[in-house]
């Protein structure tokens, strides 16, 4: 009588997989840092095909460019020029930041202040400022006042818009409680800004890109220095490659400038969690 043989459910899935080869991982760390990595080369690498398919002098490749970003860094062109730019934009977003900041928290405290300037700032928020620069110039001149006044201008209204959403966000028993231990203004504006601090930080990472556009859009019209005067004179003189560099250049800029919010912002994340009255 020939024999039977019984083979267990369970065990057929665990022979079948003992034998198979494991499928090894890469480290979630490598995987995120290859993807970065693929995002800014793939974008060159297509770049880069598409020049030598068009073969048109108007339209450099990514290695000509480069060069040309040397040469304008090593002759000193883009260091004097950059540091004008920087400079400008820097002190509008720092006018910015303070205008904005205590506008916005005056708004989530002040109940009054709130019905009379948010209608206000809702309605000319959509309104594109720049067309004011006009105006600024005949007030101001062509001078640096001017383009520093228009960046403040456009970098305000989201710093205003997001301090106030984080200050009405903040829960209301520390207020509650701040005013019962007798906590003046000042260490009332304290709690307010520390608990707040992860919104201010987005703000600020919102108008820094910001801050770029305008000045260099500003520096386009009536301007012998600056990055936007750069632009507009490679443009005059059919010099593409030139143009392209300093695009680059604010690219890397405004990537410094993105990275460097955001390590602050991982400071301050912590910094708000620790808030005690």
């Amino acid at each position: 009588m020939p024999e039977t043989v019984t083979v267990s459910a369970t065990a057929e899935p665990a022979a079948l997989g003992a034998g198979a080869p494991r499928r090894r991982r890469w480290p979630s760390g490598w995987s995120r840092r290859l993807r970065r990595i693929a995002a800014v080369v793939v974008p060159f690498m297509l770049w880069d095909f598409a020049a030598a398919a068009s073969d048109n002098r108007l339209f450099p490749g990514p290695f000509r460019v480069f060069e040309e970003l040397w040469e304008q860094l090593t002759d000193g062109t883009l260091w004097f020029h950059g540091r004008v730019t920087l400079l400008r934009g820097l002190a509008g977003l720092a006018i910015a930041v303070v205008v904005g900041v205590l506008l916005g928290v005056l708004m989530a405290t002040v109940r009054w202040l709130d019905a009379a300037l948010q209608p206000l700032i809702v309605a000319t928020y959509p309104v594109p400022k720049l067309a004011l620069f006009p105006l600024l110039v005949l007030l101001l001149g062509f001078g640096p006042a001017s383009k520093i006044a228009m960046v403040a201008l456009e970098c305000s209204y989201p710093i205003i818009l997001t301090t106030y959403a984080g200050v009405q966000a903040i829960d209301k028993h520390y207020f509650w409680l701040a005013r019962n231990v007798g906590a003046g203004p000042l260490a009332r504006l304290q709690l307010m800004l520390r608990a707040a601090s992860p919104a201010l930080m987005a703000s600020l990472r919102m108008a820094a890109p910001i801050m770029l556009v305008v000045i260099v859009v500003t520096e386009l019209i009536g301007e012998s220095r600056g990055l936007g005067y750069l632009i507009r004179q490679a443009g005059a003189d059919f010099q593409p490659a030139t143009a392209l560099s300093i695009v680059l250049l604010l690219g890397i800029i405004g990537f410094t400038v993105d990275r460097t919010i955001v390590a602050l912002s991982a400071r301050t994340t912590r910094w708000a969690a620790q808030v005690r009255l």
